[in-house]
């Protein structure tokens, strides 16, 4: 009995000095993290804590970010599609108006006919012109201001 008794103490004694030994280990690790300079080394040793520490995720949280990452990139493709078919139609465009119009830039551009932008711009530009040379807005009718016989001079 006392053999069995002395190979249980024993037995107490070294696990008892396991744990001993593995604290005195961890504080050893926590004092060299602490009381070390700033080497980066130490910053991935913290950077590792910090990983391990972080919460685990649950089922709900990791299907909820699913959800979300696939619906950010159904976005992302529909606005693809979207750009694709705008650019498409710009092109289009472009050539029609290449068809129409003549390339801009090349050779004689007088017979060429003009963007009705364009002329539209120019026709504006000339009633202004206009308007400037002929004192301001158009009243209608006689002015008794602006009347030669008004002022004496017939």
């Amino acid at each position: 009995k006392k053999k069995k008794k002395d190979k249980k103490k024993k037995e107490k004694k070294s696990k008892k000095d396991k744990k001993k030994s593995k604290k005195k280990k961890d504080k050893k690790k926590k004092r060299k993290a602490s009381s070390g300079s700033s080497d980066g080394g130490n910053a991935k040793q913290a950077k590792k804590a910090e990983e391990a520490a972080a919460p685990v995720k649950g089922a709900a949280e990791l299907a909820e970010e699913l959800w979300q990452f696939e619906k950010r990139e159904k976005k992302e493709a529909k606005a693809a599609v979207k750009r694709s078919k705008e650019h498409a139609l710009f092109a289009e465009r472009v050539a029609l108006e290449r068809t129409l119009f003549g390339s801009q830039g090349g050779g004689n551009g007088l017979m060429a006919p003009m963007r009705p932008e364009v002329g539209l711009f120019l026709m504006e530009e000339a009633e202004t012109a206009a308007r400037n040379i002929a004192g301001g807005v158009c009243r209608g009718g006689k002015q008794a201001d602006s009347e030669p016989a008004t002022q004496g001079l017939r």
